[in-house]
């Protein structure tokens, strides 16, 4: 996700949107200066009954500032099973999914699961 950041972030008249929690939207617009990065910042209330009306918000906030809005869709939109992939009609709206999922590797409990065995 901050790899995509960095790349939109490098072409002119183009916004860049974060689409996702204040934590997602800090880490790349901290490594990506002098260029403005927008960012939903989900609360809970749009986790639990959808994120779309916060997105439109934001777009509508950033249409005629830029010729492009490219928006980055993180984990916790793709997760919900949110589609945004519908913003992308029209050609001005990018919509690049890079949800970042944590793995695991094979045979080995979460961090949780070793907590909860342990009588925790």
């Amino acid at each position: 996700m901050t790899g995509a950041v960095a790349c939109l972030s490098g072409f002119e008249d183009i916004a860049v949107v974060v689409h996702g929690s204040s934590g997602c939207y800090f880490y790349p617009a901290s490594l990506v200066g002098g260029v403005p990065i927008h960012g939903t910042f989900l609360v809970e209330n749009e986790v639990i009954f959808g994120t779309e009306s916060r997105l439109a918000e934001v777009i509508r906030e950033l249409v005629g500032r830029y010729a492009r809005i490219a928006v980055v869709n993180t984990c916790v939109p793709a997760i919900m099973g949110e589609d945004i992939g519908d913003l992308a009609g029209d050609g001005q709206i990018l919509v690049v999914d890079s949800p970042r999922v944590p793995r695991r590797p094979r045979g080995r409990l979460p961090p949780c699961a070793r907590y909860d065995r342990a009588g925790g």
